[in-house]
């Protein structure tokens, strides 16, 4: 890229613009597209020239002190969360990942049990009478729930735990957003 000058403004601008910024002059063939030349001469000399003054300005300014000093500042630091120290990642007997299985293991007790009480239990006829829905709702949820504690019973036997430190895993996983494992589905 080199300095040019406007053939209307003769202001300098780059040999690249389409049209002079100033006076709006579309810019066909300059002096270098009908010569065939490039546009060196004064204008290229010109940029040189700025340039070089630039740099040594921004130089000269760095060591007198009046910029402030680009590697030895401060790395922006990422917002602080808290952190799990690494000698406390055991609880109730278990790593972080073995408590990661039992959170995945308890929510698909949840899902199969769901799924084991549409299986069992499909839903009566849009039209039936309000007490019929009444004994469908509650017969299904009582299922589901025995269902569901059998599957946590089994866990807990599973990896020798009681139903409080199953009850803080799954705060655990739910407080840490650990990835649920996909949904399974009847339909």
């Amino acid at each position: 890229m080199e300095f040019v000058k406007c053939p209307k403004c003769k202001r300098p601008i780059l040999d690249q613009a389409g049209q002079c910024p100033w006076c709006d002059t579309r810019l066909g063939a300059v002096d270098a597209g009908e010569s065939g030349k490039s546009p060196g001469g004064r204008g290229g000399a010109l940029a040189t020239v700025v340039a070089a003054g630039l740099g040594t300005a921004v130089l000269l300014s760095y060591l007198a002190g009046w910029l402030p000093a680009l590697a030895t500042a401060p790395a922006p630091q990422a917002p602080a969360r808290p952190t799990v120290p690494v000698h406390d990642d055991t609880r109730f007997g278990l790593t972080e990942a073995q408590r990661r299985d039992v959170y995945q293991d308890l929510l698909g007790a949840e899902d199969h049990a769901q799924l084991d009480a549409d299986r069992r239990y499909p839903p009566p006829d849009p039209n039936a009478s309000s007490d019929r829905w009444q004994r469908y709702s509650e017969t299904r949820e009582q299922f589901r729930k025995q269902a569901d504690d059998e599957d946590k019973k089994a866990i807990a036997k599973r990896y020798g735990l009681t139903a409080d430190q199953l009850i803080a895993i799954t705060a655990e996983g739910v407080q840490q957003n650990w990835p649920r494992p996909p949904r399974r589905s009847i339909r």
